[in-house]
């Protein structure tokens, strides 16, 4: 569904969480595999606010890598050099299918999770898929108790969440991730968890539902956008394209269910919005 194709800026597009697994001998297992292409990207406005003291930061491939010239003799070693700093096995990043609509190549990818068992995982899928689908982390488990602290007493959850974000960013300055996307009603100390969520996060499901729940905005065109063209949708509002229809057989069975709005995208790319 083009709907919810790219349905919020913290989210794998459709693929798998690990590069690797796409470039598992051929295993054929997986979503990478079925598709033909892996696309896990992150939203490069959300990549730029990470301090470059964090951790995290490294865990997505530097945009500036398509600054590296392709007419360049060398470039083929620039670019196993560069990605090198993110895998041991950089050939394979470089070589990775991407769908032809993301005109970025690498840059933004993912490479937080790998395959179980190293070299093993990566030869046999039976050992290294049992990472694909990590179900909840003790990182998750933090940020709720930090947020739900935070609502009873502020002070409290900075505490909390200041802790977390130092084992991750040992510079770290509580208040400096307050990007309110449309919804000014949200405190510092909400924008601030939000944030940490779509860095900590970014990728395992939770993008929409936080969205909802502080009830952002959406924006995806400004300048230097890696959104694809014809998605650069701003919205000022939580968009009425991120609440799902039941599905299944459910409105057939249950008469009393009210079935949601058929979501409807916007038409076109809205005009670039200004951080």
């Amino acid at each position: 569904d083009p709907c919810i194709q790219q349905n919020d800026a913290d989210s794998s597009w459709g693929s798998t969480m690990s590069f690797e697994i796409f470039h598992n001998n051929g295993a054929g297992c997986g979503y990478a595999s079925n598709y033909g292409y892996q696309i896990a990207v992150i939203d490069r406005h959300l990549y730029e606010t990470i301090p470059s003291s964090d951790f995290r930061k490294g865990l997505f491939i530097d945009f500036s890598i398509n600054d590296l010239d392709p007419e360049a003799e060398d470039y083929s070693d620039k670019l196993l050099e560069f990605l090198s700093d993110y895998s041991d096995y950089p050939e394979e990043i470089a070589t990775t299918p991407v769908s032809p609509e993301y005109a970025y190549g690498v840059a933004g990818f993912s490479t937080k999770f790998r395959v179980a068992g190293g070299e093993a995982g990566r030869a046999d899928q039976y050992i290294g898929f049992l990472q694909e689908i990590p179900l909840m982390r003790v990182e998750e488990m933090k940020l709720i108790e930090a947020e739900a602290a935070g609502m009873q007493n502020e002070g409290r959850g900075i505490q909390l969440l200041t802790e977390f974000a130092k084992t991750r960013d040992a510079n770290y300055v509580y208040g400096t991730h307050n990007d309110a996307y449309y919804n000014s009603e949200n405190s510092l100390f909400q924008n601030e968890i939000w944030w940490q969520r779509r860095v900590e996060l970014w990728g395992e499901g939770f993008g929409l539902f936080d969205i909802k729940r502080f009830k952002k905005g959406i924006i995806r065109s400004y300048e230097n956008t890696n959104h694809i063209d014809m998605y650069q949708w701003n919205v000022e509002t939580t968009p009425q394209w991120m609440t799902f229809l039941f599905g299944g057989t459910e409105p057939e069975y249950n008469y009393d269910l009210i079935q949601n709005p058929l979501p409807v995208p916007p038409t076109n790319n809205s005009e670039p919005y200004a951080w």
